[in-house]
């Protein structure tokens, strides 16, 4: 059963005016997510990926979901032996992990290296380098370098295409990255010079995505592993897919096999399907965002957006006069100075609890100007856009549960918003239980899954 989204009338009506409690009434409608329009965010993500799985050009433009082959056929099978390399390229570190497998058993081990700050600025071979060096460290840190040759695998998460296991071209640099050039690189041609070239005995086997890692490592967790999901900074979505579903693949000799496809989901809303739930303050974190008019369906939800959603709500809130005297601060009139993981601590409060929200909302300058009324609405508010946006988020997630069809299937997710908010897991399940019953549905947190993931993946496709 959905936990519906309660506007709580009574307590609003005890501290507020009758004027003030009806504006409040107003804003919070603009936000509310009605059962019959979850089945509809579903219904137009699974027409989204029909289009991005179509045999017509066509079709596919009329979708932004890019339903990718990750060229990864198959999950560990749990009979694995041997030693495989996993690294993971990040937004400030560089992660390079070791997995030994014993008839599927894991023993691991896991090195941190600070990426140099020329890394981010430079030519883009200095990056490759760099990692190539690391490696070559990693080799004697674990007393590898006697080994042989060890495959290794790849977590890279930038804009690229990608057309074999590791033929892949970045399209751009993201994150912290401002190197000189880029667009256009082999990603895996240029690693495997580097490696060559100083006589690294490691061999590329597999590139692959975050959001792939995840489902990778998670299947290594909970064999009903099928959905992979990163929830964290953005959104992106994985599953195990039918190859015989993907029309525009009608070349594929076997239709019998299964493959990993990264669905590329953040932008599913930039065509404007899913306007009938988007108001003005969606649209407004959008035009104030870095990338306008893309990813606006993980703007809706993701932990870079939902801090800003609510500090947007607060401002307006004060700009009425509602909140804090009206008065506010320099810092919560600010754009993208509010955190998601404080609108996480301010649901930690239980009832009648206000600790984290008194230091959330002193950390903006606001706790000379706080009263009982404004600490219990900021809480209302962080608790009722959480709501929204993993409704929003878990509607489309019953679309992906619908479409792999099975008895069982486990959601494999990694990323800050999810491990550290006290609320999405449940909102989550209780959306897709009840858009999705056919299937027993469970969600699984795995840490570290982007480096774990990638060696995984060297050991299935070895």
């Amino acid at each position: 059963m959905i936990l519906p989204m309660t506007y709580p009338e009574s307590v609003i009506k005890s501290l507020f005016t009758d004027e003030e409690s009806e504006q409040i009434h107003q804003l919070f409608s603009k936000f509310v997510v009605t059962t019959g329009q979850l089945e509809q965010i579903k219904t137009v993500t699974e027409q989204n990926m029909k289009f991005g799985s179509s045999l017509s050009p066509t079709d596919r433009q009329k979708t932004t979901l890019l339903m990718e082959n990750t060229f990864i056929e198959k999950n560990l099978s749990g009979n694995e032996n041997g030693t495989y390399l996993g690294l993971d390229l990040g937004g400030t570190n560089l992660r390079l992990f070791r997995v030994k497998f014993v008839n599927g058993k894991a023993d691991t081990n896991l090195k941190y290296y600070k990426m140099p700050a020329e890394c981010f600025k430079g030519p883009s071979l200095q990056v490759f380098e760099f990692m190539a060096d690391c490696i070559k460290d990693f080799l004697t840190y674990d007393n590898l370098d006697k080994c042989g040759r060890l495959p290794l695998g790849f977590t890279f998460s930038f804009p690229s295409t990608k057309k074999s296991l590791t033929d892949v071209e970045l399209i751009i640099w993201t994150k912290t990255f401002k190197c000189t050039d880029g667009p256009g690189m082999n990603v895996g041609q240029t690693l495997e010079d580097c490696l060559k070239r100083k006589n690294i005995p490691v061999d590329l086997v597999a590139i692959i995505s975050d959001v792939t890692a995840a489902l990778v490592a998670g299947h290594y967790l909970d064999k009903q592993s099928c959905i992979g999901l990163i929830l964290g900074t953005g959104c992106n979505v994985c599953y195990i897919e039918n190859v015989k579903s993907i029309e525009k693949w009608q070349s594929e000799p076997d239709k019998s096999k299964k493959v990993i496809i990264n669905i590329e989901w953040g932008g599913l809303s930039d065509t404007g399907c899913l306007s009938f739930i988007q108001n003005e303050f969606d649209y407004e974190v959008d035009k104030l965002s870095n990338h306008v008019n893309s990813f606006t369906y993980e703007k809706m939800f993701s932990g870079l957006y939902l801090g800003e959603l609510v500090r947007q709500v607060l401002a307006d809130l004060t700009k009425k006069k509602i909140l804090f005297k009206g008065e506010g601060s320099d810092k919560l009139f600010t754009p993208w100075s509010w955190d998601s993981s404080k609108v996480s601590d301010i649901e930690r409060d239980k009832d009648g609890s206000d600790e984290n929200t008194k230091k959330a909302l002193d950390s903006f300058d606001l706790g000379g100007v706080t009263s009982k009324r404004d600490l219990v609405l900021t809480q209302f508010v962080c608790s009722f856009m959480s709501q929204r946006g993993a409704y929003v988020l878990s509607a489309g997630l019953a679309a992906v549960v619908d479409r792999i069809n099975q008895p069982e299937v486990t959601i494999a997710v990694d990323g800050s918003l999810y491990e550290q908010h006290p609320k999405y897991h449940d909102y989550m399940l209780s959306v897709i239980h009840t858009l999705s019953p056919q299937s027993k549905t469970n969600i699984v947190l795995v840490k570290d899954s982007s480096v774990q993931g990638c060696a995984f993946a060297a050991a299935i496709v070895e």
